[in-house]
């Protein structure tokens, strides 16, 4: 007998363990009682007799008749989370038997296919079908499993690690008067940066006390020392706590002001080119305070900082993407603020060549035409066109109704949320047309003073290309030899030569003679 694929799983994980300690293949008293190591086992034999007899028949199953072999399912996908506040995995291992079914009832075999990342700080090690996690992780990564049956088909699970938040600590907050806002960002950090939200958990005696995103203000005179508990949770449901001191008497520094710096790829400059960090923070008690930058950006941003002469903050690199700095001001008692900035980029035009229109109705998507290095979603807006066309945008897609006999071109803008605008020109064409006639002229010439009429041709004049193309001339059939006129052409220009004098012909002859050359040179 087979185990089935759809009921009992306790029951068959039992027994397949069961089967294969034993030694025929057959499930019978001897193998469970070998398999749990029972001895004598004449003792236990009539127990386990009735175990196998209160076993529900759902649990088994007649072999496939078919001899189709499925491959292992997943049916179950742990997160594995690491607690850096006790250094603790959640849970510590894991039995991946339970993860994976075997649809045939196979016994299954387990690999590590995939390893954590080397910086990663997890290792990972496959005993049989336990997984253990160890190390000391700093930063996500992820590992696959695999499951494979006694014919080669197998399952991967791959897994994530997950951090709890942690707390971080801080001196005593000096009460500003009688309104304390705290950055709660600067009081928890998550190692997998999940948006953290704060809830207030309590506090040490009646206060009035409420958050705004990660903002928390205090209001009221504080007459003691009061303690608030504040939680952070990470959207996986992990939470963490952190205990905020408010004092009275000195006063911290207040943030007044809480500037953006903006770089422009496309003038490779920053909006403002510095800071005067004064302006942005406030003493309560008049205290002159000093500056310092505590956290400086990501050192793969390509931004760089330099406080100079106390307060000034002058940025230089060229950055790549977002990234944050803090400064610190601080009274001369040490209470301190810390002003977080991000860095803003602005959009950029991405250059392509002409477009070829697709009928008579063409769709260009605008977000191959820009890019923001901070990955802000940009709106787009149809700034003009070089001449009268229908044209129009929904969200980022750009649509050209009609034919197109020249190129057109559309001046396109993209507006990040902070209101950064960048523009990009986008060139249409239609089909390639030939050339037109505009004109026919005609040339004439005066036996009476030997004069061309026009004495040249400017051959542009006579051509126009639908498609705005630059025309090269030729002169592809020469006058006839014996009419007298010589003719050459310079790039457009077209030169008549002196005349030659003609036999003497009746007046009969010279109008016939005179009708064929107007024919050949119109043509």
């Amino acid at each position: 007998m087979v185990i089935s694929n759809l009921e009992n799983t306790f029951v068959q994980s039992f027994v397949i363990k069961a089967v294969t300690a034993g030694t025929d293949g057959i499930l019978d008293i001897g193998d469970i009682v070998n398999f749990l190591n029972i001895s004598p086992s004449s003792a236990v034999a009539s127990d386990v007799r009735m175990m196998l007899e209160g076993i529900e028949s759902r649990a088994f199953s007649k072999p496939n008749d078919n001899g189709s072999n499925l491959a292992p399912l997943i049916v179950s996908s742990p997160l594995i989370t690491f607690d850096p506040n006790t250094n603790e995995f959640i849970p510590n291992f894991l039995d991946t038997s339970y993860l994976f079914q075997d649809p045939n009832g196979d016994a299954l075999s387990y690999a590590l296919v995939q390893g954590p990342d080397d910086l990663s700080g997890l290792s990972v090690s496959l005993w049989g079908s336990e997984l253990y996690l160890g190390g000391t992780p700093t930063m996500p990564t992820s590992f696959t499993v695999r499951a494979t049956d006694p014919r080669g088909l197998y399952a991967d699970l791959t897994s994530t690690l997950n951090f709890v938040p942690e707390p971080v600590s801080h001196g005593v907050v000096q009460a500003s008067g009688t309104r304390t806002q705290i950055d709660l960002n600067s009081y928890f950090q998550d190692r997998d940066n999940d948006p953290l939200v704060f809830a207030l958990e309590g506090t040490s005696h009646a206060a009035y006390a409420h958050i705004d995103d990660n903002l928390l203000t205090y209001s009221g005179s504080i007459i003691q020392p009061i303690n608030l508990q504040v939680s952070a949770t990470d959207p996986k449901g992990w939470s963490v706590h952190n205990i905020i001191q408010i004092q009275g008497e000195n006063l911290a520094p207040l943030i007044v002001s809480s500037p953006m710096i903006t770089f422009d790829p496309n003038t490779n400059d920053f909006i403002p080119s510095y800071w005067n960090t004064s302006y942005f923070f406030q003493d309560p008690n008049g205290d002159a305070l000093s500056y310092a930058l505590v956290q400086g950006p990501d050192d793969l941003s390509g931004l760089s900082l330099s406080l100079l002469w106390g307060n000034k903050l002058f940025f230089g690199g060229t950055p790549t993407m977002p990234t944050s700095f803090t400064v610190r001001a601080t009274d001369p008692r040490g209470l301190y603020a810390d002003l977080t900035s991000t860095l803003n980029f602005v959009p950029e035009p991405v250059s392509h060549g002409v477009v070829q229109a697709s009928g008579t109705r063409t769709q260009i998507d605008l977000n191959s035409y820009f890019r923001d290095r901070d990955n802000d979603p940009l709106v787009f807006a149809l700034e003009g066109t070089s001449h009268a066309a229908y044209a129009h945008i929904d969200d980022n897609l750009l649509t050209y109704s009609g034919s197109i006999i020249q190129p057109v071109n559309l001046q396109v803008s993209a507006t990040d949320p902070k209101g950064w605008s960048v523009h990009n020109i986008i060139q249409i064409q239609g089909e390639n047309l030939a050339p037109l006639i505009v004109s026919s002229p005609m040339i004439t010439f005066d036996p009476n003073t030997n004069d061309f009429i026009p004495s040249y041709w400017n051959t542009s004049y006579f051509f126009q290309d639908p498609n705005g193309d630059a025309l090269s001339y030729a002169l592809v059939q020469e006058p006839d030899v014996l009419s007298g006129l010589s003719v050459s052409l310079w790039g457009s220009e077209l030169y008549l030569g002196e005349h030659q004098r003609y036999r003497r012909l009746s007046p009969c002859e010279r109008r016939i003679r005179k009708a064929c050359t107007r024919i050949s040179l119109a043509r």
